[in-house]
Parts: structure tokens; C-alpha cells; sequence
């Protein structure tokens, strides 16, 4: 049997294929590739638009939760960062397990990308199968991916900020502006605790930047950089440099 081309709405045919729980079904027009969701009238108390008993309309079919939960181990098993392969296994575990793996991916918005993209791409394949299973060769238009947000402006009066604070604010501390940075040292017993000491404060400076944290971030390098911060490690030193806006120093130094 010939399949028939029809434009579909796919969009909406994705969204209503990752829907679960209580969310209302979709159902597509076989005849004009409109998906729209049907109201159990029971529940609303009004009656439906259209008849979804009526021939024209095929409801659409979900991805069971479990479906969902096995393709979330999927991706989590095939990344070959170990550590953020183990947060996000343990975010799997029991649960509330959707909405912790949701939070946990929010922090590494690479990753986050990756997974919308192939998670997509999975739907995608499944409606078409279930579209041929009807007799249609859909013809769509996907939108595209959302852009990563833009970084928050420049406050006009910048604050001061912790580590303002730690770096100007020592009593009777000197410290020097050097090419719009300030410095700090510390000098380590022997190289193995200053490459730990480099580690765990670039892990700190990451998460307070609000960056999840990956241990391949400072895999086999001796500098790093996130944000205002600058870390680098040399044989027992570990040196801290940080942006100085002009108005937050002369706040200080007044």
C-alpha cells in the first residue's frame, strides 16, 4: 500500500508522545495533519470540539514512563565523564527520578543540549513508524532548538561579592591591582597537595559561578578559568587571580 504524503504537525505530535500521567490525550486528523488534545468530558463538564471516535481522528500513542526512564539510562550510560555519569545515575535512583534528572542536566548545558536533541531525534523516529503504520508520509517542519540564554549584563554599579571580600578585605592586607587583577598565593607542603588544593578550589569557584562541576574541566592542565577567576598551579604554588572592576577597588581604597 502506497503511503499517502500529508503535512503533519509534528510538534505537537512529539509533545503529546512524551506526555504522561494526567495530561490530557492528543489526536491527529488523519485528513488535514492537525493534532489537537481531547478533554474527557466527564472531567470537564462541557463537551469536547470534535469527536474522537469519528474515523478521521487516530489517537496519538505515548512513550510509557518506564520507556522514558530507559532511554534517560541509556544516555547517562554512553557519557565518558565517570563523575557526571555517577551524579546522574544516582539522580535516576527511586523516586522522582524525571524531575532530579531534569535538575542535575540543567547544570551542564552541553550536556542538556545533547539530550533534547537525541531524545527528539527517538521521538521523531517512532511517530514516523507509527505514521507509516497509517498509511501517511508526513511531511513537517520541526522548530529549531532554543539558543543557550546570553549571559546576564554588567550590573552598572557592581557588587561587592565574595570573594571581593576575601581577596580586599583582610585587615591591614596589602594588595596590588595588576592589569585589572588582584592576586593571592598559597604555597603547598610539596606538588601532589598543591595540585589537590588546585582542584578542589577550582571545583569551588565553578559551582559558586553556578556551573556544574566536572573533573575534566582541569584534566591534565595546570590553569583554569572561570568567570572573573583565573587558578593556576606551579609545581607547590597555587595562585588565585581575580577581574577587579575599577568601582568595587576604588570602594576599597578610598
Amino acid at each position: 500500500m502506497p503511503l499517502r504524503e500529508l503535512q503533519v504537525d509534528m510538534e505537537s505530535v512529539l509533545d503529546a508522545m512524551d506526555d504522561y500521567g494526567d495530561a490530557p490525550f492528543t489526536f491527529l486528523d488523519v485528513e488535514t495533519g492537525e493534532a489537537r488534545p481531547w478533554f474527557d468530558p466527564i472531567v470537564t463538564g462541557e463537551e469536547p470540539d470534535f469527536d474522537c471516535d469519528e474515523d478521521r481522528w487516530e489517537k496519538v500513542p505515548r512513550r510509557e514512563a518506564h520507556e522514558k526512564l530507559h532511554a534517560m539510562q541509556h544516555f547517562v550510560h554512553q557519557l565518558d565523564e565517570d563523575d557526571v555519569r555517577e551524579r546522574l545515575q544516582l539522580a535516576l535512583a527511586g523516586r522522582g527520578a524525571f524531575g532530579r534528572f531534569r535538575a542535575e542536566l540543567s547544570r551542564h548545558p552541553d550536556l542538556q543540549a545533547r539530550w533534547f536533541a537525541e531524545d527528539r531525534a527517538a521521538l521523531l523516529a517512532d511517530a514516523i513508524e507509527w505514521l507509516h503504520g497509517l498509511g501517511i508520509e508526513p511531511r513537517y517542519t520541526l522548530r529549531q532548538a532554543p539558543p543557550p540564554p546570553p549571559p546576564p549584563p554588567a550590573p552598572k554599579h557592581p557588587q561587592v561579592d565574595l570573594f571581593d571580600l576575601l581577596v580586599l578585605g583582610a585587615p591591614g592586607g596589602k594588595t596590588e591591582l595588576i592589569e585589572g587583577r588582584v592576586f593571592r598565593e598559597y604555597t603547598a607542603a610539596d606538588p601532589a597537595a598543591a595540585r589537590a588544593a588546585f582542584v578542589h578550589i577550582a571545583r569551588q569557584i565553578t559551582e559558586l559561578d553556578g556551573v556544574g562541576w566536572r573533573r575534566r574541566f582541569v584534566a591534565d592542565r595546570d590553569d583554569y578559568e572561570c568567570g572573573r577567576y583565573r587558578l593556576r598551579v606551579a609545581a607547590r604554588m597555587v595562585t588565585l587571580s581575580l577581574a577587579m572592576p575599577r568601582p568595587i577597588w576604588d570602594e576599597f581604597c578610598r
